[in-house]
């Protein structure tokens, strides 16, 4: 899906391999064989760690595992990969504020926001973690800017909601959690 940097042969990769193998982790992470997918991706990355579908596939594995530094490691991989996306910059972001990296978050997160200000992931992040530390107006700001570009998403109305809560402003809390509460009828909230 992420092609290899134009100019660059030795990035180019068969992408044959690499998709059974994705199918294959799939596979085993669906039949409930998460360290037999986290292994089939580990060895992938043996055979083509130019490969950056396969590379982000195993930073991806090893941060839902909370192998947070080995992910941290393969996104920072990535990154020298595909140095133009901002995705791989989100990524090693995340990855560096769950093992207390702040600088290399911060500045992961900066490159990211000036590669694309607009990528939901990123941005979703950054709310998140704005919640987080209780910056409600910030992460408010945010959640405000993914509800108009996907109107649909109910996490992110839940988010905003949450945010206008916290903030005193009740009847819009009020009013955006009812509007969630449209989209999904059997949500919880």
């Amino acid at each position: 899906e992420t092609p290899a940097e134009p100019d660059s042969l030795e990035t180019k990769t068969d992408p044959q391999p690499a998709r059974e193998t994705l199918e294959q982790a799939e596979f085993f992470q669906q039949a409930g064989n998460p360290e037999a997918a986290l292994a089939e991706l580990e060895r992938a990355v043996e055979l083509e760690p130019k490969n950056p579908q396969l590379v982000e596939a195993l930073g991806s594995a090893l941060f839902q595992h909370e192998r947070f530094e080995e992910a941290r490691r393969r996104f920072r991989h990535l990154i020298e990969l595909q140095p133009r996306d901002a995705m791989a910059y989100t990524r090693l972001a995340m990855t560096s504020y769950a093992t207390d990296r702040f600088d290399e978050f911060e500045s992961a997160l900066g490159l990211a926001m000036e590669i694309d200000p607009d990528l939901p992931e990123m941005l979703h992040f950054m709310g998140k973690v704005n919640l987080d530390q209780e910056r409600n107006y910030d992460a408010g700001r945010i959640f405000s800017k993914l509800v108009e570009m996907e109107p649909e998403n109910v996490q992110n109305l839940l988010a905003l909601a949450l945010c206008l809560f916290r903030g005193g402003q009740t009847a819009a809390a009020r009013d955006t959690y009812e509007r969630a509460l449209q989209l999904d009828p059997e949500n919880e909230i």
